[in-house]
């Protein structure tokens, strides 16, 4: 066999391989996007007739599902009664839209129990859960920036 047609063996063998390869390159590359929606960064404190909810999360539901852009959030709620949201990745933020705000003053890993159930706590337990919470917050789809949000809570 000929060098030029052995070469030319080797360039039909390979060639099919060498297309899809490039055509998945090309797929996964017109396919790839934003991960998630937008989302604004938000953060606050929350408070308890002037003093800060010391401990627990604070989460943001969304009111309506809007075909999946909507997304549940939530943050730990540190000693001095700070939080920052997170939705996709730790610190990310909000994705706009409306929501109803919870807070749960327990820290730690809740069992399938307690979950939404009143607690002796410092806050009332109508902050537990979304039905109840009077707490609501709407990010605008133009923000821009970090927006802070504080809640104070009362009875």
């Amino acid at each position: 066999m000929r060098l030029f047609d052995l070469c030319e063996t080797v360039r039909r063998a390979t060639q099919p391989l060498a297309i899809a390869v490039l055509a998945s390159a090309l797929v996964a590359g017109g396919c790839s996007g934003p991960a998630h929606p937008p989302t604004a960064k938000v953060h606050g404190k929350v408070t308890y007739k002037g003093e800060a909810v010391a401990a627990g999360r604070i989460s943001f539901v969304p009111t309506t599902l809007d075909g999946g852009t909507s997304r549940p959030a939530s943050g730990g709620i540190q000693a001095d009664g700070s939080y920052t949201l997170s939705s996709f990745a730790e610190g990310d933020g909000v994705s706009p839209g409306d929501y109803i705000v919870t807070i749960d003053p327990r820290s730690g890993v809740l069992s399938d129990e307690e979950v939404g159930k009143p607690v002796a706590s410092t806050i009332p337990a109508t902050y537990l859960n979304a039905e109840q919470s009077p707490l609501k917050a709407t990010i605008p789809a133009d923000s821009k920036g970090d927006i802070e949000l504080n809640f104070e809570l009362e009875d």
